[in-house]
């Protein structure tokens, strides 16, 4: 029985906290603050996975996150979250891979080439639809929306979080298409805070009291 309010948080390597410890990480410093507020009132999941996208996000929560039974989904979108993972976006199981797990003194190679070759079907599908809209809005949106319908079918809360991007000078994205995407997820009664524009209150490259960001465009532990 869940005795405790359950967050659940979905994003890419920002989530993740690439570069940063455990417990320095955005949803491990999030469930102390919230627990110094109601003391043990929360139980805060990171389901940031480096790399990934909306799509991915979606696929994660569908398959995975739903099983948690959260009463929040916090999701962050930064300005790369059209892009396709490389690993899937460039290439497919082929003859090539096949040979490759058969000359292999074990069998663990194939397994791992017929897992990958499941797996990857319904996104490879997914991925052929989309190849054709280079448009960042649809690419985002289109799974954000069967996120929003699945989480107001079951009745839990979703915050969305729209991120700067530390590392790539994406400010002309940041604010074009953020813009487009709070105004969609409003009119669909979802709560979002936009943080792009703050990007421009803190230094990028120099050390300093303000700076919170890794070198490599990732959050440091402040």
């Amino acid at each position: 029985k869940k005795t405790r309010h359950r967050i659940l948080i979905l994003g890419d390597s920002m989530v993740f906290s690439y570069g940063v410890a455990d417990e320095h990480t955005f949803p491990a410093q999030l469930g102390r603050i919230l627990n110094d507020v109601v003391t043990d009132g929360f139980e805060v999941m990171n389901f940031g996975v480096s790399g990934y996208n909306t799509y991915d996000e979606w696929s994660l929560y569908k398959t995975l996150g739903a099983k948690t039974d959260p009463d929040l989904v916090i999701l962050m979108i930064v300005s790369n979250d059209h892009e396709y993972r490389k690993e899937i976006a460039d290439s497919s199981p082929g003859l090539d891979a096949v040979r490759r797990s058969l000359s292999s003194d074990s069998g663990s190679h194939l397994l791992r080439w017929i897992r990958h070759a499941i797996l990857s079907r319904e996104y490879m599908e997914y991925y052929k639809e989309l190849k054709s809209r280079p448009n960042y809005l649809d690419r985002v949106m289109d799974p954000l929306n069967k996120l929003i319908t699945q989480l107001k079918k079951t009745d839990v809360d979703l915050l969305l979080i729209l991120l700067p991007n530390g590392g790539v000078n994406t400010a002309e994205l940041d604010r074009g298409e953020y813009a487009k995407i709070a105004e969609t997820v409003e009119k669909r009664g979802v709560t979002y805070i936009d943080l792009a524009e703050s990007r421009f209150l803190y230094s990028f490259e120099e050390p300093g009291e303000g700076n919170i960001f890794l070198k490599d465009g990732h959050f440091n532990p402040k």
